[in-house]
Formats: structure tokens, sequence, C-alpha cells
């Protein structure tokens, strides 16, 4: 018998974040996302949206209305969550959304932040 301790080391651990940086974006993706109105698009157009363009775009609909600061609270970020599902609902309403669910504030994120 073996009487040594073993350890484990996970090579992609499930608590990291991507560090997207879309709740504070660079000049040109905000402007570049400003200027994309998905509910003008046609629905083929629309469906090809890139989601971080939509979180962008939600991510500065919440701090407009939030005085400039992103959810910081477990409600907030529901909030945001359920904020995000009805956009994206009602610009892709055929229901192809489903990935797009998981987790809208992740990308969010402030850099070295845990998983929300």
């Amino acid at each position: 018998m073996f009487d040594e301790d073993r350890h484990t080391t996970q090579a992609k651990p499930d608590s990291r974040v991507d560090d997207l940086r879309l709740g504070s974006p660079w000049p040109e993706l905000a402007s570049f996302a400003e200027g994309i109105k998905p509910a003008e698009l046609d629905s083929h157009t629309r469906k090809h949206v890139p989601w971080g363009l939509l979180l962008v775009q939600a991510a500065r609909a919440w701090k407009d209305a939030h005085g400039g600061a992103l959810p910081a609270t477990s409600g907030e970020r529901k909030q945001m969550k359920e904020q995000v599902r009805l956009s994206v609902s009602t610009v892709c309403p055929s229901g192809s959304d489903g990935p797009r669910q998981s987790g809208p504030t992740k990308p969010l994120a402030p850099r070295g932040a845990r998983a929300m």
C-alpha cells in the first residue's frame, strides 16, 4: 500500500473569467457597437451580429441607467441577465440565442475578478 499524498491540478479551472473588457471597451469597439442597430437589420443579418457587440450595447445601457456602474451584486447581475435576455429575444425571436444566455455578465467583469 502507498501512503503518499496525491494532488490533482486542474489545467483549466472553471472559475476563470475571460478578460474581454466589454464593460469598458476601447473607443473603436464602443463606436462600432453604437453603429450597429440590430432591430433595424433584416433577420438574416441580425442573426450574425456578434454576441460581444450585443454585450457592449447592454453594458452601455446598464451604465447609463445606473450612474456609470456595472452590476456589482448578484441581484443586479440577475437584473442585467434578464435585460440581456429580453433584448436578445427582441432581436432574435427565433430562439437561437441559447448559448448566449449562459452568463452574459461574465465578460463584463473587471480584469482579475472571480467568476460571477
